[in-house]
């Protein structure tokens, strides 16, 4: 009742619990050059940097057919028909077609496996897995799958899929392709699976940069977005010219822009940053527009001089009326106006009082 040392020797690595169907292996030994082959395409893996190639696929008759018995197949098995079903379903039919894919070299053998063996990513109790799905040749489409949209990418809700279980972040899902949305999503997919997160997972602070030269950074909304979504807000604009730190510098191109709500909180809505410095000047605005504040909290922050930041304060105090730079002075270069719902353009400031409107007659660029 004993193991002894020749039945670990003998012992075969554990492929898990078979599921139903043939389990069958075929060994065949490889000739000196296939050996050769296989050990350097084996080298080249571990060791080098490898490129994954994507193609391009006409997936439009399952589109339609996903379309046509979506309804019908969850009312029937009480599961979504995902576009994962039709991918696994997909590499079972490529390893028929391929079957040295399907395959594992021991030595100086080939040996070839007659069943298909496909690990999904999930998550579990205790964290992320990624089981075998045992003889997936003999599984139907209600046997596996998760919902995806139109262009591939994974429907959930706050990273859970329609599969309770399985998790999306990052590229798989819809939302902003960046690394640091990718984590996170992560964590809070994670806080999710082993209780309430302690935060809650938003977008509307998410920060860009471009590092090019000069720089340039952007935070939250911008007009575009706001007009799309008939939203009335104030705009505060300056050029780096009037700022101490870019003048000191000689690097005075570039400018700064503040989209703040048009009511009397005017929280931050977003910042379009370009010039010197522009990556380090909207960390603590994403701050501020993630707890909701407005823009009197920017205003009054005590800003280090000289600093590039000092410009972000003026637009800020323009918006309030309390900044030394006047824009009905300095028009060609600084600049304040309020955006209706409708799209109306109305100037902040005339006749040096804030708050006072003046339709212009131009447009923006």
């Amino acid at each position: 009742g004993r193991i002894t040392k020749d039945d670990a020797v003998q012992a075969k690595h554990s492929m898990g619990t078979p599921g139903a169907g043939k389990r069958g292996e075929e060994r065949k030994k490889m000739s000196m050059l296939r050996r050769k082959v296989a050990e350097r395409l084996v080298s080249a893996k571990n060791e080098t940097a490898m490129l994954t190639t994507f193609n391009e696929v006409d997936m439009s008759a399952i589109f339609s057919l996903r379309k046509q018995y979506k309804d019908e197949f969850k009312d029937k098995h009480g599961v979504g028909l995902g576009f994962m079903s039709f991918f696994t379903l997909a590499v079972v039919r490529a390893l028929e077609l391929y079957p040295d894919v399907n395959s594992m070299i021991d030595g100086d053998y080939q040996i070839k496996y007659d069943y298909k063996d496909i690990s999904i990513a999930v998550s579990g109790p205790k964290g992320l897995m990624v089981p075998v799905m045992r003889n997936v040749e003999n599984m139907g489409l209600k046997e596996v799958g998760i919902a995806l949209d139109s262009r591939g990418h994974a429907e959930d809700e706050d990273t859970v899929t329609s599969i309770p279980n399985i998790y999306a972040i990052g590229d798989f899902t819809a939302d902003i392709a960046l690394v640091n949305i990718a984590e996170m999503e992560g964590r809070y997919a994670v806080e999710r699976m082993f209780g309430t997160p302690d935060f809650e997972m938003t977008y509307n602070n998410i920060s860009t940069i471009m590092f090019l030269n000069p720089e340039v950074a952007g935070v939250g909304m911008n007009e575009t977005t706001a007009k799309k979504n008939g939203i009335a807000y104030r705009v505060s604009s300056m050029k780096y010219k009037y700022v101490n730190r870019a003048i000191a510098m000689r690097k005075t191109d570039g400018y700064f822009k503040i989209l703040v709500s048009d009511d009397d909180e005017m929280k931050i809505l977003g910042m379009r940053v370009l010039g010197n410095h522009a990556s380090s000047t909207i960390g603590y605005v994403a701050l501020l527009i993630k707890q909701g504040l407005g823009i009197r909290e920017l205003a009054d922050l005590i800003h280090p001089h000289p600093s590039i930041t000092e410009g972000i304060q003026e637009c800020a105090r323009m918006l309030l009326g309390k900044s030394i730079m006047k824009p009905e002075v300095f028009s060609q270069h600084i600049s304040c106006y309020r955006v209706t719902s409708e799209g109306k353009i109305d100037n902040l400031y005339y006749k040096g009082k804030v708050g006072e409107k003046q339709q212009l007659t131009i447009g923006l660029n």
